[in-house]
């Protein structure tokens, strides 16, 4: 059974026995306060507690929702876990403590395949009030990024900062510093100098815009960790499984998704770039009324030159792709000429392009369970199994995970796993 596979718990005060309906998630008589990720690490006051009976399905989505074509680089959305259940006792009715944000896991064995925090949640009484069918959301720390707020401080102290200065500024101005709770790790860097912008932003829309002009990718690891890998930093990943159609030694596969056509590529790039500069302005009220020049800060947001290929656009049409980046232009114009003809380069030419791939989690729970993100699948796919000539066309290649779904269902006993697929070529 599918069930025997996984357990699903939530991290709560240990308090006796936790009985759920009868103990708070959180400590205290009062409504059930909240436990931060800091306090919930104390295994001496917190425990898990499995919260498995009556789960009719399991839904989760990871990384990239889906392949979205000639971007510079993928950018993931907020991962998700959704649950329904008849269990009773998750209806917030019958149960006051069964409240937003307490900690939620999916685990197989001591591998965890989903960490996050309660959110949403919905009952459907229909008309069995007895077994109403209850919906809840548990999502990761994206979540919460999107929430707070953050901002840089002066151009002087971070106008021109470094891929790993940059992110840590962010989370320290968005009051998240603490590096236990927040966890987070910046790889490699250092060529692209990202400057100033003097407006606030989500936390998250901060990071993604850092992310654009680094020619990063950025996302959080199954234990909540955020990954943030600049250009040309990212590692060679775990070669996790190989799927085929004509080999039956390797992994077969329900669906697979292929494309191929001209919209994957790119051949004009221009960038809308923001930084801060200091400029000379004359102040009237300056040096006791006679008036002096001053240097003031000014942030300046300006269309780059577009750069093209124009051969290619000849035989394609027009591709473009604008993006929004953050560079230091005071130091010149060379690194977004650099970005842009990065880009121009790697999205040249249209190819064959398996994007995403379906299988059947029977064929190995432990890959299912320690499948994460940025590693690599080969994957062999004949177009036309019938045709046994020796030119048959035969798609091989590998490629990068950016995404992972998984679909649980107790009714039918089953459990589906989706990679999203990027190749791995095409990152900048």
């Amino acid at each position: 059974m599918i069930k025997d596979e996984f357990e699903l718990e939530i991290r709560t005060r240990i308090d006796g026995v936790f009985v759920i309906g009868e103990n708070a998630p959180g400590s205290g008589e009062n409504g059930a306060p909240i436990a931060s990720d800091l306090d919930l690490q104390n295994d001496l006051e917190y425990e898990w507690v499995s919260i498995k009976e009556g789960v009719l399905s399991i839904n989760i989505k990871r990384g990239v929702d889906d392949y979205t074509g000639a971007l510079p680089l993928p950018i993931p959305s907020v991962g998700v876990m959704q649950i329904k259940t008849i269990n009773k006792l998750f209806d917030p009715q019958e149960n006051r403590y069964i409240q937003p944000k307490a900690k939620v896991r999916l685990r197989r064995g001591n591998v965890d395949i989903f960490v996050g925090r309660l959110n949403n949640l919905n009952v459907d009484y229909r008309s069995d009030k007895d077994k109403p069918l209850i919906t809840f959301d548990v999502m990761d720390p994206i979540a919460e990024l999107q929430q707070c707020q953050t901002e840089l401080s002066t151009i002087a102290a971070q106008g021109n900062q470094t891929w790993a200065e940059r992110i840590e500024t962010l989370f320290t101005n968005a009051k998240k510093q603490n590096y236990i709770t927040w966890k987070r790790e910046a790889y490699g860097g250092g060529k692209t100098k990202h400057g100033f912008w003097k407006d606030t932003k989500t936390l998250w829309e901060a990071l993604i815009l850092a992310s654009d002009t680094e020619g990063a990718f950025i996302y959080y690891d199954k234990s909540n960790k955020l990954n943030c890998y600049a250009s040309g930093a990212l590692p060679t990943g775990t070669l996790r499984q190989s799927f085929s159609n004509i080999d039956n030694t390797k992994f077969g596969y329900k669906n697979i998704g292929i494309e191929y056509n001209v919209t994957s590529t790119i051949n004009e790039v221009q960038a809308q770039n923001t930084y801060g500069k200091y400029k000379s302005e004359w102040n009237e009220d300056a040096d006791a009324g006679l008036g002096a020049f001053e240097t003031v800060e000014e942030v300046v947001t300006d269309p780059m030159d577009i750069k093209r290929d124009d051969a290619l656009i000849n035989r394609y049409g027009t591709h473009a792709l604008s993006a929004n980046t953050n560079f230091n232009l005071s130091l010149g114009t060379d690194i977004y000429t650099s970005w842009a003809t990065e880009i121009l380069s790697k999205w040249k030419n249209p190819k064959i392009q398996v994007n995403s791939i379906e299988w059947d989690a029977k064929n190995s729970y432990d890959i299912a369970a320690n499948a994460e993100i940025l590693d690599r699948v080969n994957i062999q796919h004949k177009l036309q199994i019938a045709d046994t000539s020796p030119t048959a066309k035969v798609y091989e290649e590998q490629l990068t995970i950016i995404g992972i779904q998984h679909e649980l269902s107790a009714d039918q006993n089953s459990w589906r796993v989706k990679y999203i697929l990027f190749p791995r070529s095409r990152f900048i």
